[in-house]
C-alpha cells in the first residue's frame, strides 16, 4: 500500500508540476514567474524541475524493479530544494509582500500555478521521500547544498556583478552588497538545517518500519 501511494505521488508531482511550469509558455497566461524561458531564472522553477526529474527517476527505478543509489541521493537533494522554496516563501517572501500589500500580499505567492510550485509539489515531495524507505548517511546534508550553492553564484553574478537581473529575492536588501556574505551564510546554514532535519526524520521513520 505504501509503495502504491508513493508511486501515485510521483505521478502527481510530474503531471501537476509540468503543467504549472508549462503555463509560463502560454502567451496569454498572466503569471508571477515570468514568461517562457525567463521562468528558469527563478530558483522556484529550477527546484521544481529537480522535483520532476527525481519523481521520474524514482518511477523508472520502480518500473525496472532496481534500486539505484544515485536516484536516492537525487531524490533527497531535489526534496530539500523544493522544501527550501516552500519555507522561503512562507517565512521570507510572503511576509515581505504582506508588509506592502497586507494579507492579500501574503497569499499572492500561493495563487494559481505557483500554488503548485510553492506548496503542493514541496509537500508531495516530502511525503514521497518519507514513504520511499531510503536510508541516508549524514553526508547527504552536504550534497543537498549543491543546488543552493550553484544558484546563489549565478544569481549574485547576474545581480551584483553583471547587473542584468533585479534582486527580486531581496538578498542584497536594496543594493547593500556588503551584506552578501552574511546572507550567504544564513542561506547555506538554513538549507543545511532543513536537510539535517529531513535526514533525521526520514531515517527515524525508516528505522521504525524496518
Amino acid at each position: 500500500m505504501k509503495n502504491k501511494i508513493e508511486t501515485i505521488l510521483h505521478y502527481l508531482i510530474i503531471i501537476t508540476t509540468t503543467l504549472a511550469i508549462g503555463s509560463y509558455f502560454i502567451p496569454s497566461f498572466n503569471s508571477l514567474g515570468g514568461n517562457g524561458i525567463e521562468c528558469f531564472k527563478y530558483f522556484t522553477t529550477d527546484s521544481n524541475v529537480l522535483a520532476i526529474l527525481a519523481s521520474l527517476f524514482c518511477l523508472i527505478s520502480k518500473y525496472k524493479n532496481k534500486e539505484y543509489k544515485w536516484v536516492k541521493v537525487f531524490q533527497f537533494i531535489a526534496t530539500i530544494s523544493v522544501t527550501l522554496t516552500f519555507l522561503t516563501v512562507v517565512f521570507f517572501l510572503s511576509p515581505m509582500n504582506a508588509i506592502k500589500d497586507g494579507i492579500k500580499g501574503y497569499f499572492l505567492f500561493f495563487s494559481n500555478e505557483i500554488f503548485v510550485l510553492h506548496f503542493s509539489t514541496p509537500v508531495l515531495s516530502i511525503i514521497a521521500l518519507l514513504l520511499s524507505n531510503n536510508k541516508y548517511n549524514k553526508n547527504i546534508c552536504l550534497y543537498s547544498l549543491l543546488p543552493t550553492l550553484l544558484y546563489s553564484i549565478i544569481y549574485l553574478i547576474n545581480v551584483a556583478i553583471i547587473g542584468i537581473w533585479n534582486d527580486w529575492y531581496g538578498f542584497t536588501f536594496g543594493g547593500q552588497y556588503n551584506l552578501i556574505p552574511i546572507v550567504l551564510l544564513v542561506m547555506y546554514g538554513f538549507t543545511y538545517l532543513i536537510a539535517f532535519i529531513e535526514y533525521k526524520i526520514n531515517n527515524k521513520i525508516v528505522t521504525k518500519i524496518s
